[in-house]
């Protein structure tokens, strides 16, 4: 086999494996404290507030990237309004 079918291999069990631990995981919670939902437990708005400021607010790049878009946005904004 290729060099590529290999990793995809290899990422195909890794996902298949965190499918299986998560299900067993969700199995062993169900059975111990009799909640049907795991997502009760989360707490989903933490969650998505944490990830963007990680992911959005904290990137450098991203950051410069959408300053320049809406520089260049408002630089033809005023264009068409001329």
């Amino acid at each position: 086999m290729r060099k590529q079918k290999w990793s995809d291999f290899f990422g195909a069990v890794c996902a298949a494996t965190t499918v299986a631990l998560v299900a067993a995981s969700a199995k062993h919670v169900q059975k111990k404290y009799g909640v049907r939902n795991v997502s009760t437990l989360m707490d989903y708005k933490k969650i998505a507030n944490y990830a963007f400021e990680k992911l959005i607010l904290d990137n450098d790049k991203l950051s410069e990237f959408v300053g320049t878009k809406l520089a260049e946005a408002k630089a033809e904004e005023t264009e068409k309004t001329i």
